[in-house]
């Protein structure tokens, strides 16, 4: 299963998506439910000549309408945290991407006292990045380490996809 409607929001919200793709995302929320004169709008404008701003008051209308508010950077990252997480869980992405995109929506948000014991806690991602980047990739020169590594991705990947909240 590849992420929700909700978290393709939190990714737009973080700056991850560009503009000119929340057309499709906007297709997706309705193919999952989602109903908004807005977003169905949004969704309609896909192979029309691309207008910067169009898509941007169509997306705010279309989140206003379903009372989607935009929670800030911190919620949006945890929301996506465990959205990799899951898709590590469920086998769709690998262990090292699955890290590497979870380690890409920490380099946005963090911030001084962002993590208060290990890279990562804010949004509740340490004990992935830790196996993550353990001897500056040089574990995955050999397999053996390799393998370790990425099991205890998964294994956290597991946890954190299994959990309501960090």
């Amino acid at each position: 299963m590849a992420i929700t409607f909700r978290e393709a929001v939190a990714e737009v919200e973080l700056g991850l998506v560009s503009g000119d793709h929340l057309t499709d995302i906007a297709t997706a929320g309705l193919l999952e439910g989602y109903e908004s004169p807005a977003l169905a709008t949004l969704a309609g404008q896909f192979g029309e000549p691309y207008d910067p701003v169009q898509p941007e008051r169509l997306w705010t209308a279309a989140l206003d309408e379903l009372h989607i508010p935009f929670e800030g950077t911190t919620a949006a990252a945890k929301l996506l945290v465990r959205a990799y997480a899951r898709l590590v869980a469920d086998g769709e992405v690998p262990p090292q991407l699955g890290a590497s995109k979870i380690a890409g929506v920490h380099r946005i948000i963090a911030h001084p006292g962002c993590d208060s014991q290990r890279l990562g806690d804010c949004i509740g991602a340490g004990r992935v990045l830790a196996p993550f980047f353990a001897h500056d990739g040089h574990g995955y020169l050999n397999s053996t380490e390799r393998d370790r590594l990425n099991a205890a991705i998964v294994e956290e990947c597991q946890r954190l996809a299994s959990s309501r909240h960090f």
